[in-house]
């Protein structure tokens, strides 16, 4: 893990790199329980936009709630970083994971979720997974692929999987934030902000792991 200073690393930071929060309160504390103590409870998904004359602001897409609203919400990262009670760390995607993405195709696909609400539910039950293994019951506690609603890994999860970073045979909808960040698909692990804390099992599992 390397600590870093987002002013600095801003111009390194690119569309598709996923941001890694770690919560204080309670609901991100049954997260952190629920994933085996990781201490990632919530993630978000890089995006730009040009402001003017060429110029141009990272922005992070999320699935949360900010300012009275429960769902699909993007923010400026360095607004995001300012206001945010925790640990953040960036992961930047490597070069192999990146070659693979067709970002315009992502990046489409994410606007086009802004503003769904959230799903409760769904991140609920994709944290179940040993439930899922139950013989005859097991199918109850599995969510379908669909994006009507979405929680925070699947909305990123499933901006990968639509840009060709992630198989197609995964179902962002199973996938927690602990899942995102263990996933082999990092170049490195940079925390932005908080005391300093390693991220157990951080970019060891080949994305098929998950399908």
């Amino acid at each position: 893990m390397i600590r870093g200073d987002y002013d600095s690393l801003r111009q390194a930071i690119r569309p598709g790199d996923i941001i890694a929060f770690g919560g204080e309160g309670f609901v991100s504390a049954l997260i952190k329980l629920a994933t085996g103590r990781c201490p990632v409870s919530h993630v978000g998904i890089v995006f730009r936009t040009e402001v003017s004359g060429g110029m141009w602001q990272n922005r992070v897409l999320e699935s949360t709630t900010l300012d009275g609203f429960s769902g699909v919400v993007s923010t400026r990262l360095s607004q995001r970083l300012r206001d945010y009670r925790g640990r953040v760390w960036w992961l930047p995607l490597s070069a192999e994971a990146r070659a693979r993405g067709d970002w315009p195709r992502t990046e489409k696909w994410l606007l086009a979720q802004e503003g769904k609400p959230y799903a409760r539910r769904e991140a609920a039950l994709s944290a179940l997974d040993l439930l899922e293994r139950v013989p005859l019951i097991g199918k109850l506690f599995r969510n379908p692929d669909r994006h009507a609603r979405l929680f925070c890994s699947q909305l990123a999860g499933g901006g990968l999987k639509e840009g060709g970073v992630l198989p197609p045979e995964i179902n962002p909808a199973e996938l927690t934030p602990r899942d995102l960040v263990v996933m082999r698909l990092y170049a490195a692990c940079v925390q932005l902000k908080g005391s300093g804390r390693e991220i157990p099992g951080f970019n060891t599992l080949e994305p098929e792991t998950f399908s």
